[in-house]
């Protein structure tokens, strides 16, 4: 996907079962999974990430000893790599997805608070935090580009108009 658009693209929706999904593009992944606690453990971690040489590494390659600490640490430490793709589980059943070292994704469960990390990681990114989740949740099943601190650009109704424009 070629994207000469610098303000992230986002999405929230209301699962049936109750889980929460929140999505990111264009936001940087690092710095996201940062936000994550570092004393979480991953229950379930499949993971690939690759170098400008196109050479590809995978979960088993790096000693994560399954905790976010040591995963953040090992690509702060080895910043050649980018994380291609990744599916996590988190120890409170928190879903992580990342695709193409430019979109993240997160599923709660229902019963998770989600408000406290999605205000860090937004206000982390210098958004007006409460106005943006408010915009998503107003917007549920939109893909939303919302510039700093909290303005609504443009709304699409599925991802392949969005993908169209921005292709």
């Amino acid at each position: 996907m070629k994207n000469n658009q610098t303000i992230p693209m986002m999405f929230y929706d209301e699962k049936e079962n109750g889980s929460i999904l929140f999505l990111f593009a264009d936001l940087p992944i690092i710095e996201i999974l940062s936000q994550l606690p570092k004393s979480y453990k991953f229950k379930d971690l499949y993971l690939m990430a690759s170098n400008y040489k196109m050479e590809y590494i995978y979960n088993d390659d790096i000693k994560h000893g399954k905790s976010i600490k040591k995963l953040l640490d090992f690509f702060i430490n080895n910043q050649q790599y980018s994380i291609d793709d990744m599916d996590a589980v988190l120890q409170n059943d928190i879903r992580v997805s990342v695709h193409d070292d430019n979109e993240i994704t997160f599923l709660f469960p229902k019963a998770y608070k989600y408000t406290r990390f999605i205000n860090k990681l937004l206000s982390k990114q210098n958004y007006n935090s409460e106005k943006v989740i408010s915009t998503l949740v107003g917007n549920k099943n939109k893909y939303l580009i919302i510039d700093k601190p909290d303005k609504l650009i443009k709304k699409y109704t599925d991802f392949s108009d969005y993908w169209s424009e921005n292709e």
